[in-house]
């Protein structure tokens, strides 16, 4: 992640100011956009990822053996960088989403409310994370209840279908992503600039009266 803050800031954000004039390259929501895509295509990456996996671990030891590597059997002629693509893909989503969204709280949250802004960025993260174990709860259950086979998320990799759950966690991101995009749609920026000189010229102004008038001699 700190490898794609820092390409972003440095090569992608000078690269786009000079077209859109932006001084951040993209709006906020257009960044917030762009790490919920990411996350997209990660799942949808990690779900081709796992289902070559099982594929390539049951061509090796078949489904009779399929729990080999767990009882101590052969291991797989497979590498630990299979799975570079999608932590790449997650660290390029984290420096879009999470900082973006830490930003839009703070720059869109009135003065007199920045720190709550940036921990309310926080608690939302706090939700996801207990949203997210509540599903793969549901769906252990839901996938292993009377289908005869292993659950979709069960304790041998090779028995299981992390392919599928990776593949619906896809379909969810997707659907956020599309229910993000309807939303931002309809969204006003909060007019920050022009507060800004609006209280500037007000406390000038206070500054100016209350400057003390030139004495006799």
């Amino acid at each position: 992640m700190l490898i794609c803050v820092a390409i972003y800031d440095r090569v992608l954000v000078p690269a786009v100011r000079r077209r859109t004039k932006n001084p951040r390259g993209i709006t906020l929501l257009q960044r917030i956009g762009a790490g919920l895509l990411f996350q997209v295509v990660t799942m949808a990456t990690t779900a081709a990822v796992e289902s070559r996996r099982l594929s390539f671990a049951r061509s090796h030891h078949g489904p009779q053996d399929a729990t080999a590597t767990a009882t101590g059997g052969r291991e797989l002629p497979l590498t630990i960088f299979i799975l570079l693509p999608q932590f790449v893909l997650m660290g390029a989503a984290d420096a879009f989403l999470v900082v973006g969204q830490i930003e839009f709280f703070y720059d869109q949250a009135p003065e007199s409310m920045k720190s709550l802004g940036t921990a309310m960025s926080l608690t939302a993260y706090g939700a996801g994370s207990m949203l997210s174990s509540a599903i793969l709860s549901l769906v252990e259950r839901a996938t292993a209840r009377g289908s005869g086979t292993a659950a979709w998320v069960a304790n041998d990799l090779n028995a299981s279908h992390l392919d599928r759950y990776y593949a619906f966690l896809a379909a969810l991101a997707a659907a956020n992503l599309e229910a993000f995009v309807a939303l931002s749609c309809r969204y006003s920026y909060r007019a920050e600039s022009a507060e800004g000189i609006d209280v500037a010229a007000q406390e000038g102004a206070a500054r100016v009266h209350s400057r003390p008038g030139p004495t006799a001699p």
